[in-house]
């Protein structure tokens, strides 16, 4: 079963009910402690765009224009596993490749950007850990569809994680 997670520039657009958020740790919108408030209940994935990446407040690397590229994927993903903790790197579709090339013989998940307008996987879902399906400067917020149960988990997830019966996020 997948989850909803919602992203955006702007905190304050992200609806309060979300179960799964995403936001800044760094960049010109990183959100404000007052942001991550917002939403006590909900799973926070925490994204860095500065390259080459903050592995130690951030569990997302931003490839993109304006952001980190594809030759940041590596070093973040390293930095973050020297600490036992995920990697993820969130790619446009368009560069899945170039990252799966770079990041050859790692352990890490993408978080792939393919507005379709509709959820739905990838034809190769490797390393896929959601895909975002909606998205833009056009609207108020981003929609991704999370696929792996054990990124950033909720409910009896979590409590196996805080348990150490299943590998943390």
């Amino acid at each position: 079963m997948s989850r909803t997670m919602y992203d955006s520039v702007d905190w304050q657009k992200i609806p309060s009910s979300a179960k799964m958020v995403a936001g800044y740790v760094d960049g010109a919108y990183a959100w404000p402690a007052e942001a991550w408030a917002k939403f006590p209940r909900a799973a926070h994935v925490r994204i860095s765009v500065i390259p080459p990446g903050d592995p130690k407040d951030a569990g997302v690397l931003d490839v993109e224009s304006g952001a980190a590229s594809v030759s940041d994927a590596p070093g973040f993903i390293r930095a973050r596993r020297a600490k036992k903790k995920r990697a993820v790197i969130y790619v446009e579709r368009s560069l899945v490749a170039d990252i799966r090339k770079a990041c050859s013989g790692l352990d890490y998940g993408l978080w792939v950007a393919d507005w379709t307008g509709k959820p739905h996987k990838l034809a190769d879902m490797n390393k896929v850990v959601a895909v975002q399906w909606s998205g833009g400067v056009d609207v108020p917020y981003d929609i991704s569809e999370v696929f792996d149960r054990t990124w950033h988990p909720q409910g009896a997830t979590k409590a196996l994680e805080l348990l150490h019966l299943i590998p943390g996020s």
